[in-house]
């Protein structure tokens, strides 16, 4: 069984939750995709195999925020939630830096924001 159909029977016989009826949905690559879902489900294509983008980096293993030990040199998870930057139980996700309400090249989550989206955890002392 090839890749796209191995997904497309996942998805099928995932049991739907009750917000997923209801979630917003967004076209994004040719798929239909809810903006606010779990990494998994932007891991299913863009593990590099299947969407243009390889999730590879620092951020790859949906670090807990912020990491321990080093609590000083990031901004508080309260001063990332009022700058519009979520956490998944906890942790670093895709959708803590993009939104896929956003058109723009890679979807950050406030428009124009290139790499000055990193200063918003990552503080310089």
């Amino acid at each position: 069984m090839n890749r796209i159909a191995f997904l497309a029977l996942a998805i099928l016989l995932v049991p739907l939750s009750e917000d997923s009826v209801f979630a917003e949905k967004i076209s994004h690559q040719r798929v239909t995709a809810d903006p606010d879902s779990p990494a998994r489900e932007c891991l299913a294509c863009h593990d590099g195999t299947v969407g243009k983008c390889n999730f590879q980096g620092p951020h790859s293993k949906l670090p807990v925020y912020p990491p321990r030990g080093k609590e000083r040199e990031y901004a508080s998870v309260a001063s990332l939630k009022a700058s519009g930057i979520r956490l998944e139980n906890g942790r670093l996700t895709c959708i803590s830096c993009h939104d896929l309400r956003n058109s723009g090249a890679r979807h950050l989550i406030k428009a124009g924001q290139g790499n000055t989206i990193c200063g918003r955890c990552h503080i310089k002392r």
